[in-house]
């Protein structure tokens, strides 16, 4: 296992110290429209092949383009994240169900419910075309989710902020404190984790939790109170002084980073109209999904700006 972590940690340097190519930012309305575009692609198919591809591209990108900065740290909290909605969706599936018909795995108690509750099963049997229905139709938001993530961790929330027009800097302000909310949690925690290793010491798991949520929510809330006051000072809430926001130079990378999003949508649009069997695979019964020549195009098109975008400049590697 630390075999595999150290040759995965070695790649990762090794793409992100890849030569030829000058080091700048890319635009981050650039990378949250790329991931719009994989977005999109998630949300019309519940095919578990392409919808790994869409994982599959999205994770490349991140790890060949994303920067050594705190804020581009959050992508284990929203793979994580992910997997958790996968899950509790399996727990509810196999709790409450949704669909109980089809090959028998096992059967759990069957809780009688009152009239008003007809519809709903606690119990009963779970199938197996039940579990893999959930697991892909789960997939779909576990991917959205990931194509949040993957835009989060490659744009800097900062500078998207300063790229908006000055007519949408209240919604861009609380936009961008959002987007920004879960870097800092892991960039908190990280460091609070840190700090413990250094002083030592051996404690129970439920203080060491303790010990480190208490510091994280303290950070975080310190964090909160200088962001506040750095904003007041820049105008930011005043109708009369609202800070500029500075333009970014946009090139052909960022145009041609959009239009790789755009056109792995407009191909899984096209998709969805002339083999919709393709990207919908029938629940019942279970059979192996169609791998359509298409979906690896998608594939090849949302994880070329791997190669299309620039190393970008805060990378200390």
């Amino acid at each position: 296992m630390s075999r595999s972590v150290t040759a995965f940690q070695g790649g990762h340097q090794a793409l992100r110290a890849a030569p030829g190519r000058p080091r700048r930012d890319l635009h981050p309305g650039a990378w949250w429209s790329w991931a719009i575009g994989a977005a999109v692609v998630a949300s019309l198919t519940r095919n578990p092949l392409l919808l790994a591809l869409v994982v599959a591209a999205l994770s490349y990108v991140v790890v060949a383009r994303r920067s050594d900065a705190a804020w581009a740290r959050s992508a284990r909290l929203y793979l994580l994240l992910a997997a958790t909605i996968i899950g509790i969706r399996l727990v509810f599936q196999v709790l409450v169900g949704g669909l109980r018909e089809g090959h028998v795995l096992f059967r759990l108690p069957q809780v009688d419910l009152p009239a008003w509750a007809a519809g709903i099963q606690i119990g009963g049997p779970v199938t197996a075309e039940g579990l893999w229905f959930t697991v892909c139709d789960a997939g779909r938001l576990a991917v959205l989710v990931w194509c949040v993530g993957a835009a989060n961790t490659l744009a800097n929330p900062r500078r998207l902020l300063r790229t908006l027009p000055r007519a949408a800097h209240r919604l861009a302000t609380a936009v961008a404190i959002a987007v920004s909310s879960a870097p800092q949690l892991v960039e908190s925690t990280q460091r609070v984790t840190r700090a413990r290793r250094l002083r030592g010491g051996h404690v129970t798991r439920a203080h060491a939790i303790r010990g480190i949520v208490v510091p994280v929510l303290e950070d975080a809330l310190e964090r909160s109170m200088s962001l506040a006051a750095s904003m007041e000072s820049r105008g930011f809430g005043s109708d009369h002084r609202p800070s500029r926001y500075r333009s970014e130079w946009w090139r052909a990378p960022e145009s041609l980073t959009v239009g790789c999003g755009a056109a792995a949508a407009a191909l899984t649009v096209w998709l969805r109209v002339s083999v919709p069997a393709a990207l919908w695979p029938p629940a019942s019964p279970i059979s192996w999904p169609v791998l359509d020549p298409a979906m690896v195009a998608v594939a090849v098109l949302l994880v070329l700006p791997a190669v299309i975008a620039p190393r970008p400049a805060e990378d200390a590697g």
